[in-house]
């Protein structure tokens, strides 16, 4: 390869980075839309809050459910196909919603569906990564590829509470599931390969020319220890942004404050507005200020969001509203910041480029368990115990996720 093409790839690399947050915001705009709807969905379905819980397990059980076998997929066939399949399917499922949900069990299904085809987002959008950068800039790239989930939930949250109450929560899902479907086309004709692995090493090429990648290659310990570890916190995180609308309009109804809920969505989009800048912010700690060290930041940024939602627990009640903003600012900047430090660190615990996409499948499938089970729990403490308790059992969730993780041990040199 001359300069010439050397220099054309490295500038491309610029414009994958924005296919695969393209490719990540496109099944994080189906579930992000949930949480700032919630209410609009509550009242039209008569749910309670553990009711409310199970629509996040039926589209993460979906997409738990096949993640791993994604993962392997886009390790061995067209890239370009397999995101394209996957994309439209949510979309299409969103769309079908919108017309034929009626009922819980109705959208329970078609969310499920959606789940299905979303499981191909985070292994198809984690292999241009790791393939296009390098082993410090990876987690960088990685992180600015995960802001397209709180990017999502920004947008969310500012305009589909006002949507749904215009149009109505059906008429949202429709223009969400079309939104999704473009993207993905949008992204199949930008897609490129990597022209040379360069930030692989030889073994990576030999293994990919060579040998199918093996789920039983990538379980070591270190790994299983990531993904358990992360299913908790991914839990805690998820719980605390969806429930976050429910608790604010509740909050701001008692005050009589009207468009309760279209207030409370914003605090939503706070949240995820500081989840944007701490998963720009983290992987650039971890790449430039931490010679490319993953667990020990991983730990402190989980360490301040469970603190955060102690705050909730004992004082949450008696804060004033910006104090509350504030407080969801900076959980974004800690308890949804990690994702992409844990799919590098995934990648790398498993050797680089060629298993990138059945590690990241892997290492998030658990995570969509923790996200999968942890909002049905939060909610029945909700209906049972009330809000303190709730917030208490999410704390405990987040403090269990680190205790998993402190026994890891990272590679000494990274991919």
């Amino acid at each position: 390869m001359n300069n010439q093409e050397k220099s054309a790839g490295s500038n491309y690399k610029w414009v994958m980075l924005v296919v695969a947050l393209a490719i990540q915001m496109n099944g994080a705009f189906a579930i992000q839309a949930i949480g700032p709807c919630g209410s609009f969905i509550r009242d039209d379905l008569k749910m309670d809050y553990t009711q409310f819980g199970f629509i996040f397990t039926a589209i993460n059980l979906g997409t738990m459910l096949l993640m791993t076998w994604a993962g392997t997929i886009t390790d061995r066939k067209n890239i370009r196909k397999v995101f394209l399949v996957g994309g439209c399917g949510v979309g299409l499922s969103m769309i079908a919603c919108s017309f034929f949900a009626h009922s819980a069990w109705q959208l329970l299904l078609f969310l499920f569906i959606a789940g299905l085809f979303n499981s191909v987002g985070a292994p198809a959008s984690s292999k241009p990564i790791a393939g296009w950068f390098t082993g410090k800039g990876k987690a960088t790239a990685m992180g600015f590829k995960q802001c397209a989930i709180p990017f999502a939930g920004l947008i969310c949250g500012a305009l589909f509470p006002a949507i749904s109450m215009k149009l109505g929560w059906h008429a949202m899902f429709r223009l969400d599931g079309i939104w999704c479907m473009m993207l993905s086309i949008i992204c199949y004709f930008l897609y490129r390969d990597p022209p040379v692995k360069e930030n692989a090493q030889q073994l990576d090429a030999a293994r990919t020319q060579n040998k199918k990648v093996s789920l039983r290659e990538v379980l070591t310990r270190d790994q299983i220890l990531l993904a358990v570890g992360c299913m908790f916190l991914n839990g805690m995180q998820y719980a605390f942004a969806n429930y976050l609308v429910a608790y604010m309009k509740e909050i701001f109804t008692a005050a009589a404050i009207a468009s309760a809920a279209v207030l409370a969505g914003s605090y939503y989009s706070m949240t995820n507005f500081g989840g944007i800048f701490g998963r720009l912010g983290v992987g650039a700690i971890s790449d430039r200020f931490l010679g490319g060290r993953r667990k020990g930041i991983l730990i402190a940024v989980n360490a301040i969001a469970v603190a955060i939602i102690f705050v909730f627990a004992f004082s949450g009640n008696v804060l004033p509203p910006a104090a509350i903003g504030v407080l969801a600012v900076c959980f974004g900047l800690t308890g949804l910041s990690f994702t992409g430090l844990q799919i590098s660190f995934a990648i790398e615990l498993a050797g680089g480029w060629h298993a990138a996409g059945t590690a990241s499948g892997f290492s998030m499938t658990l995570c969509f368990v923790g996200m999968m089970l942890a909002p049905p729990v939060f909610g029945s403490v909700v209906d049972r115990l009330g809000w303190t308790a709730a917030w208490i059992t999410l704390a405990v969730i987040g403090i269990i996720g680190i205790l998993i993780l402190l026994p890891i041990r990272e590679n000494k040199q990274k991919q």
